[in-house]
């Protein structure tokens, strides 16, 4: 392992590039990509073959990564065409003609993909996207404002039977600190039935001591609705706490109250630097619709 430049001004090749021609290993150069050409001739005129194997290798986990290939005569004029970036390694021997990058063809490769949404939702959206072979960034954050429901906690004390539907933990979250401001006991709530939508909502809500006495398999509100034979229900999923009361005699459902927080973007946010948005034309489940360009 050799340094591509000395501590001297200027770039000046190292010392001893004969003894380094006559080594039959890998050698490999650190910082030494504006140096390339000139590293390459001394190895060759050191008597190094000019089809010996090279290769430069930048930015393994960077947004311009470039892996080249090549011969020590034709390593220099590959890597200009290819626009590599600093800092870069340089490495010089059979090992460089080895190719032990992935074979899988993923169905997103190439793609670049911007994220926006609370830290947990992109963060389950990243790791899908990633598996599919997509490079993702954070352009902004976004984070949980609570609204002020319009009816009163203790409501949810009465003596009649009710459904409280949650469709997310933010929700269950937000549900369980109006009951903790209100004062409510939660002892109180036994002619509640609690409904969820989705397992991760369900778990959010046996963190609190209460097990979902509904769950449909299929997490949609439409799946919902058809297990508690209200058909209207489709039209309250979108809310985040819905409150439906149980009429007499079989009576069905009638519908109560909804919405208790909604998610914003936080602002100023911008969670990395490699990307910034040219044209936003929208934002929709989490990812954001538009132009972006590398900075």
């Amino acid at each position: 392992m050799i340094t591509g430049h000395t501590n001297a001004l200027g770039d000046v090749l190292p010392e001893s590039m004969e003894t380094l021609a006559a080594l039959e290993g890998t050698l490999i150069f650190l910082m030494g990509l504006t140096g390339l050409e000139k590293i390459a001739r001394r190895l060759m005129e050191a008597g190094k073959r000019p089809d010996t194997p090279a290769a430069v290798v930048s930015g393994g986990n960077s947004p311009h990564k470039a892996a080249v290939r090549g011969t020590l005569a034709d390593i220099a004029q590959k890597t200009r065409q290819a626009g590599v970036q600093a800092p870069a390694v340089i490495v010089v021997g059979a090992v460089a003609g080895l190719d032990m990058g992935p074979t899988m063809v993923h169905p997103l490769d190439g793609a670049c993909i911007g994220l926006v949404g609370t830290p947990v939702f992109t963060e389950k959206l990243e790791r899908g996207f990633q598996d599919l072979g997509a490079r993702t960034f954070r352009v902004a954050a976004a984070r949980v404002e609570r609204l002020p429901l319009d009816f009163p906690a203790e409501e949810l004390c009465a003596a009649r039977d009710k459904w409280v539907v949650l469709t997310s933990a933010n929700g269950v979250r937000c549900f369980f600190q109006w009951l903790e401001e209100s004062g409510v006991d939660l002892r109180r709530l036994g002619r509640c039935k609690f409904a969820v939508i989705g397992k991760a909502t369900g778990g959010a809500l046996r963190k609190h001591g209460i097990l979902a006495d509904l769950c449909p398999e299929l997490a949609t509100g439409a799946a919902l609705a058809a297990e508690l034979h209200a058909a209207y229900l489709h039209a309250c999923v979108g809310r985040t706490l819905s409150v439906l009361y149980e009429q007499p005699a079989g009576g069905g459902l009638c519908q109560g109250h909804g919405e208790n927080y909604m998610t914003v973007l936080a602002a100023g946010e911008n969670l990395r630097n490699q990307v910034r948005p040219t044209r936003i034309t929208g934002v929709r489940d989490g990812l954001l619709l538009g132009e972006l360009a590398e900075v």
